[in-house]
């Protein structure tokens, strides 16, 4: 990514996240088909309402893992070949400035 147009690269970074998205909403529809077939409305109304939960929790930890993933990125692209191989957690990253690495 760190060469050339960003477009192309940016979109097949984004691809996973929207399948994951997709596949998230795909589930849900198959679990509204199940409870919807064999239970009572009641039962199909809590599984829809929880739709919206579940899908902020989802995205949530994708959003943690792409930060993670960012944070990692930066450290090693930043830091000396040594340093980057023994990092192992973006945590380190949050304690000291980009100003105290140099």
């Amino acid at each position: 990514m760190l060469h050339g147009p960003l477009a192309k690269k940016i979109f097949m970074f984004a691809l996973p996240l929207a399948a994951s998205s997709i596949l998230q909403q795909l589930f849900n529809a198959a679990d509204l088909a199940v409870v919807g077939r064999f239970t009572n409305p009641q039962a199909m109304a809590a599984v829809g309402s929880n739709a919206s939960v579940i899908g902020l929790l989802v995205n949530l930890f994708v959003g943690l893992s792409v930060g993670a993933n960012v944070l990692i990125a930066i450290w090693s692209a930043g830091a000396s070949g040594r340093r980057s191989r023994t990092q192992c957690t973006p945590s380190s990253h949050w304690h000291s400035s980009p100003a105290s690495r140099s």
